[in-house]
């Protein structure tokens, strides 16, 4: 079974600002705030003052926010009285007083808008789909979740799309198409990523599930991480759930004993937190296993207490149909048929308004809706899709032809620079080829050059040597003469003669030798 807590907890925690505590520091400086406020400015403040008070004091949040309402209608802007309207109904939904939370949601959506407006409606559908959901109207219940689904993909809203997406699974899970919650629960899963100590009923729920399906290993793995997720300090609420799980796990297995110890510990919690719906859940499987143990004392005991629930006009229509039902069973085993006939006809009736043909083939046409809708818009997602590729490929010709272009030009470039280049080619080799040409002519005249230098070096050095020897023999018939004359003043003379020659063949031989010294470099 799907358990109250789930409603009552996210719908205040997830779906009324995530706020749920009280702080008293907190509700005295807003206090503070609203001295010398008037009118439409004392809004926010009042908005946020019943955030502090919800699920502590539900009746006083109530109160404020009926003040925040009428705040928020004296400031005329649209989006504030439809977030008073929308917390205000929630809360009378907290409150249990259905009819009024109804009313409230009802005059809160056609107020309508841009973004945050829509947010607002998405919260608004969803509450209201639970309402139905919890007085077993399963085909509106599922009509305003598929609702509340689209607004959630359309709004990129993981956290409600996972919420939606259990919630339907909470509704096929009544329906008892277990196949089809468990699919649902599973979609929830990936659909956002929520923290352990947020999630773990999810894994409850789906461990429920598996439990129905006969499958009590999947049913026993969930339902303990679920436990292990919760953590040690795991909330009353949380484990009112828990142990309720182990109990129909354990029934489904016929360890009758374990059950029974589960579902009192359920039942236990559930009376401390004030849990009708749990109480009912609870009281209709304890008085199944009273009765086939055949304790019937026990089993009229816990009977007659959910019959005092009902009469306080409780909202659970499927727990009371059960508990009708289990009524007939319990005074058929003990032979008092007139009673039994009586909660057999109660039965019948409550059952019949809830599911009958109508029921049945309104729960078809919503599917069909809904698949309809999933289909049109995978079709309108294709049709996208197909748009997309024939621009993709729209402008994929574009870029081929700026491509072509390019490639026609990038071409045209290149043939251009290869002829420069070749051009240039050819220049470098006429070049060099003059080069060659100039430098075999200059080696040929420098050859030419170098044999005449040495052929004049060699006449020189000839012309030098017949010089030097004919001074050589001028200074020798000069020393002769001057032995031979005996004039003091002609000895002079000669002997000046002879110094003269000897210097000028001295001079003509550094002078030759330098002469040849230049010619050879």
């Amino acid at each position: 079974m799907i358990k109250y807590f789930l409603f009552v907890v996210l719908g205040t925690c997830l779906l009324v600002n995530d706020v749920c505590s009280q702080d008293q520091k907190v509700i005295d400086s807003l206090n503070a705030l609203l001295t010398g406020k008037t009118g439409g400015e004392r809004f926010p403040v009042l908005y946020e003052l019943t955030f502090q008070y919800i699920q502590k004091d539900n009746e006083k949040a109530l109160e404020f926010i009926q003040d925040a309402e009428k705040a928020a209608v004296l400031s005329g802007e649209s989006l504030s009285i439809l977030k008073s309207k929308r917390v205000k109904g929630q809360i009378f939904y907290l409150l249990q007083r259905a009819d009024e939370a109804r009313k409230t949601f009802e005059e809160a959506l056609p107020v309508t808008g841009g973004t945050d407006f829509r947010k607002e409606e998405l919260q608004i559908y969803y509450t209201l789909a639970k309402l139905d959901l919890f007085q077993g109207k399963y085909d509106k219940a599922l009509h305003l979740f598929f609702k509340s689904l689209e607004l959630a993909k359309a709004l990129r809203d993981t956290q409600h799309l996972a919420l939606t997406l259990h919630s339907i699974g909470i509704t096929y899970y009544k329906l008892k198409d277990y196949a089809k919650s468990l699919n649902y629960y599973q979609r929830s899963l990936q659909a956002h990523k929520f923290d352990p100590r947020e999630s773990f009923f999810f894994l409850t729920n789906l461990g429920l599930c598996y439990a129905h399906l006969g499958d009590f290993s999947n049913a026993r793995y969930f339902v303990g991480k679920s436990l292990r997720d919760c953590g040690p300090d795991c909330s009353e609420k949380g484990r009112i759930n828990i142990e309720y799980a182990y109990g129909v796990i354990a029934l489904g297995e016929r360890n009758f004993n374990a059950a029974e110890e589960n579902f009192l510990r359920s039942y236990s919690l559930a009376r401390k937190t004030n849990n009708t719906r749990f109480l009912l859940d609870n009281i209709y499987l304890l008085s199944e296993i009273y009765i086939q143990q055949k304790q019937f004392n026990k089993a009229k005991l816990y009977l007659l207490e959910a019959e005092e629930l009902i009469r306080t006009n409780i909202p659970f229509n499927l727990e009371v149909i059960k508990i009708y039902y289990r009524f007939s069973e319990f005074y058929l085993e003990i032979q008092e048929y007139k009673e039994a006939s009586l909660y057999q006809s109660k039965y019948i009736d409550l059952k019949d308004s809830i599911y009958n043909e109508d029921l049945t083939n309104s729960l078809m046409k919503i599917e069909a809706e809904h698949l309809e809708h999933q289909n049109q818009a995978k079709i309108e997602a294709q049709e996208d899709v197909i748009l997309l590729k024939e621009e993709i490929i729209r402008r994929q010709r574009t870029l081929n032809v700026i491509t072509a272009l390019l490639a026609a030009v990038v071409l045209m470039f290149s043939i251009v620079v290869f002829r420069n280049y070749k051009q240039k080619q050819n220049l470098n080799l006429l070049l060099e080829k003059k080069i060659k040409e100039r430098t075999f002519e200059l080696e040929v005249g420098r050859d030419a050059l170098q044999k005449a230098l040495h052929e004049k070096d060699l006449r020189i050095s000839r012309a030098s040597g017949r010089i030097v020897k004919s001074m050589n023999t001028i200074t020798g018939l000069c020393a002769a003469g001057n032995l031979e004359i005996s004039d003091p003043v002609a000895r002079l003379y000669m002997s000046k003669l002879t110094n003269t020659f000897v210097q000028m063949a001295s001079y003509f031989r550094s002078l030759t030798d330098e002469e040849l010294h230049h010619l050879q470099y």
